[in-house]
């Protein structure tokens, strides 16, 4: 397993969702509904970006779940901060979500890639 490329998608993983946190916002100013999906969206947007950059070798399907929880895990702090406090069950959820994401959408992105012939993860 290649622990620094893991780490590379967690932070790219945690500056997406830094910067969605940050537009929210303004989300939710353009449109009500849009706030309802905007966070969610983001969340799994930076999942999946995260594990799509962490893939490389046969353990990418591990890294894409390292780096996305990875992320998860480093703007946890911020939310703690920003919010006074975590709900245990929010914080336990959104875990699982970042594992099933980051697990799942590198073998997605292999099919893509494959069916525009390359095995390539990159």
């Amino acid at each position: 397993m290649d622990l620094p490329t893991a780490v590379r998608g967690a932070s790219i993983g945690f500056s997406v969702l830094v910067v969605g946190g940050l537009l929210t916002p303004i989300a939710v100013r353009t449109w009500d509904v849009l706030g309802l999906v905007w966070l969610p969206g983001v969340a799994v947007l930076a999942f999946a970006w995260a594990a799509g950059k962490a893939c490389a070798g046969r353990d990418s399907i591990v890294q894409g779940m390292l780096a996305a929880s990875g992320a998860y895990m480093f703007v946890l702090p911020l939310v703690a901060l920003g919010t006074g406090g975590l709900d245990a069950s929010q914080v336990s959820l959104t875990a699982i979500v970042a594992v099933i994401i980051g697990g799942g959408s590198v073998p997605m992105r292999r099919y893509a890639r494959a069916r525009r012939s390359s095995w390539s993860c990159r």
